[in-house]
C-alpha cells in the first residue's frame, strides 16, 4: 500500500451532510518510474469522502483503504493514520 503525506484539508457541510476534500502528496508510482521519460518530484491527489476526517491534520502521513465500488470504481472505505507530523 502506499502512503500519503496530508498537503490540504477542506470540510464543508451542504444540506447537513459533512464532506471533506484531501489534498495528498506522495512519490510517483513505480509503473512511471519505470515508464517516464522523466519523472522528478512527488505526485499529488485529490480524495473526496464522507469519513470523520477530523483526527486528521497537514503533515500527518495517512494509508488509504480502498473497496470496489458502484461500477467496478474504487470507493474510498478508511484511512489510517501512520504518522503524525
Amino acid at each position: 500500500m502506499m502512503n500519503y503525506e496530508v498537503l490540504g484539508i477542506a470540510t464543508t457541510t451542504r444540506d447537513g451532510k459533512v464532506g471533506t476534500r484531501l489534498v495528498l502528496i506522495c512519490d510517483f508510482p513505480e509503473y512511471l518510474h519505470a515508464n517516464a521519460t522523466r519523472c522528478v518530484g512527488m505526485d499529488t491527489i485529490c480524495e473526496f469522502t464522507r469519513l470523520n476526517c477530523s483526527a486528521l491534520n497537514v503533515g500527518d502521513t495517512v494509508e488509504l483503504q480502498y473497496t470496489r465500488g458502484f461500477q467496478g470504481k474504487a470507493q474510498l472505505v478508511g484511512i489510517k493514520k501512520i504518522s503524525t507530523e
